[in-house]
């Protein structure tokens, strides 16, 4: 487990570009990310646009514009609060003059589910769904974070959210006061 506490107190930075929720943002660790970013990241094979580089057999490093650091704390998040198995963040920040978000986390090895649900049986399928369906319920049951109690729909910190499927997906939305 994490040791990084996240409340609402961390809200006093710019929203622009999430800095405050910077994690383990020492000059060394952000050194070596850039280092291994420029360095080993050639060794791996990834996509050539993707935002996600493995820099070792366990680690990745997520980066880009719309890279935002409020992704890292919900990570750290889920990790502190519930038992359900997410990538450890090692350290997230903003590269300022490039205005991008940096998330060094564990790289969780594997083949996504949407490869392999073809090829699995029915009792593999009701296993799965029984395990996501667990995985809801412990998410719905957390609680507002300190302060947090009004949030009404926000990230996990009080602020903007992002959703890949809404049209203009690099643009940031709310937090609102609820769903309607």
């Amino acid at each position: 487990m994490a040791t990084h506490t996240i409340t609402l107190q961390h809200l006093t930075g710019p929203e622009r570009n999430g800095s405050y929720l910077s994690i383990n943002n020492t000059f060394v660790r952000c050194l070596l990310a850039r280092i291994a970013f420029r360095t080993t990241a050639k060794l791996y094979k990834h996509k050539a646009n993707s935002t996600c580089i493995p820099i070792s057999p366990r680690k990745l490093i997520k980066k880009g514009h719309r890279v935002h650091l409020a992704e890292a704390a919900a990570l750290h998040f889920v990790n502190q609060m519930t038992q359900i198995p997410v990538p450890r963040v090692y350290c997230a920040f903003v590269r300022e003059t490039e205005g991008e978000g940096w998330i060094v986390m564990e790289r969780v090895r594997g083949r996504t589910l949407d490869e392999v649900w073809e090829s699995l049986g029915r009792e593999e399928l009701k296993d799965i769904l029984k395990q996501l369906r667990g995985m809801v319920k412990d998410l719905r049951g957390l609680k507002p974070l300190e302060g947090g109690d009004n949030l009404g729909v926000s990230n996990c910190v009080g602020g903007s959210l992002q959703d890949p499927r809404f049209p203009r997906g690099g643009t940031r939305f709310g937090p609102c006061a609820d769903v309607l």
